[in-house]
């Protein structure tokens, strides 16, 4: 667990580092292509893609290499015991007693959220999301021909707040479906508290507003912080949320794409397994079955020495934006990244994304371009790296400042 020691991660095909040029284009649709990237030096610090740098828990990497040294990788099954390691952790972590027949397999959250789309709505249906938030939630929107409805954040205090009012003036106004809810809320780094959660699941119970609630940054709570899922709070709110889940953040494991989706309802659930079937989606990867048992199972000392760590990094973070005229930190309740508003910079009056990659030679996530128009002007940092890549790039950001 030393997460201070430096894993070169150039030319491993990581899409953080060597995926910079393109995922850094202004066009983020364009993410994916080719042409047009944006040419980076070659001492470029990538700050955004939402992985860290650090290896995955020993006791995961051992069990994978004890799969390769049996050579047959054939497909798999999902034992037993692979459900109830979610189960025991859901339990143990959040108070939240579930059902192991509630949980299906998915390849990954955000292919979750799309089979959701799919399943729950139809072409031309109305979906609500609270922006600034992840910006894949509107084109999985958009590409199922359904409507985007935005519900956008409030800053009250220095703190993010729902706008319930504005929420149920959507939800009167008819045709909305679905909800995709972002707990803990990505990019903002907060823990949206039982009251607001409350709140929300009130409005989408009278409504009949089923909730997507994506939950894969519930493990990364900072600051004796407590994630609640919202399917926890009532029988009633349950039957009507889809909650996605994966040990891809909490143990640096994206690469190996295995999620879960926990449907207490038994239709709701039916009516998501036929949609995975459709697409023949239903077959586990077998190195991701382990590292997802093993993870939930073995990782709990690993994770405690990570949010130590990153404590620790976002004190640091802290101690360098306090001295930056116009800059302020969202102080993170949650994840590996942060929330930073330029808005007050002297920098907000040039092109703020572009001083950074060609002056500061950094890339974070643009406000903006990632997260919407309600991102404009900030910035979204990941600090889930070593303190000396942590160092280096706020050196460089603060000498543009």
């Amino acid at each position: 667990m030393d997460f201070d020691k430096i894993i070169n991660r150039k030319h491993s095909n990581s899409l953080k580092w060597d995926g910079a040029d393109r995922l850094l284009h202004k066009n983020s649709s364009m993410m994916w292509e080719n042409s047009n990237a944006i040419q980076l030096p070659d001492d470029f610090i990538p700050m955004w893609a939402a992985d860290m740098d650090f290896a995955a828990p020993r006791e995961v990497l051992a069990k994978l290499k004890e799969r390769i040294d049996h050579s047959v990788l054939g497909y798999s099954i999902r034992p037993e015991s692979y459900h109830l390691a979610l189960v025991a952790w859901l339990k143990q972590r959040h108070q939240w007693i579930c059902n192991p027949d509630w949980m299906l397999y998915c390849p990954g959250v955000l292919p979750a959220i799309n089979l959701a789309i799919d399943a729950y709505s139809q072409k031309g249906d109305k979906v609500v999301i609270q922006p600034p938030v992840y910006y894949r939630f509107s084109q999985a929107i958009e590409q199922h021909e359904r409507e985007i409805v935005t519900n956008p954040l409030v800053i009250k205090g220095g703190k993010y707040c729902m706008d319930f009012n504005h929420l149920e003036s959507c939800f009167k106004s008819g045709g909305i479906k679905l909800l995709i809810l972002c707990n803990p809320h990505n990019p903002i780094g907060q823990c949206w508290s039982f009251e607001t959660l409350s709140e929300l699941a009130k409005l989408c119970i009278k409504y009949q507003v089923i909730v997507i609630s994506d939950e894969i940054h519930s493990d990364l709570i900072l600051g004796g912080n407590k994630h609640v899922p919202l399917a926890s709070l009532s029988e009633e709110i349950a039957a009507l949320t889809v909650t996605c889940l994966a040990p891809s953040k909490t143990f640096n494991l994206a690469g190996l794409r295995t999620a879960a989706v926990v449907i207490p309802d038994g239709i709701q659930r039916n009516k998501m397994q036929e949609v995975i079937s459709r697409y023949g989606l239903d077959v586990s990867n077998v190195f991701g079955l382990i590292a997802f048992e093993i993870a939930y199972r073995e990782g709990g000392v690993w994770l405690s020495a990570l949010l130590k760590y990153l404590q620790e990094n976002v004190a640091i973070l802290k101690e360098y934006t306090e001295r930056w005229e116009g800059v302020t930190m969202f102080q993170p309740q949650a994840t590996h990244m942060v929330w930073l508003d330029f808005r007050q910079s002297k920098l907000v009056s040039a092109n703020l994304k572009e001083e950074l990659i060609h002056s500061a030679r950094v890339g974070l996530s643009d406000g903006k371009t990632y997260f919407g128009k309600e991102g404009e002007g900030f910035q979204r940092i990941n600090i889930g790296c070593t303190k000396a890549t942590l160092k280096e790039a706020l050196n460089r950001i603060e000498r543009i400042l």
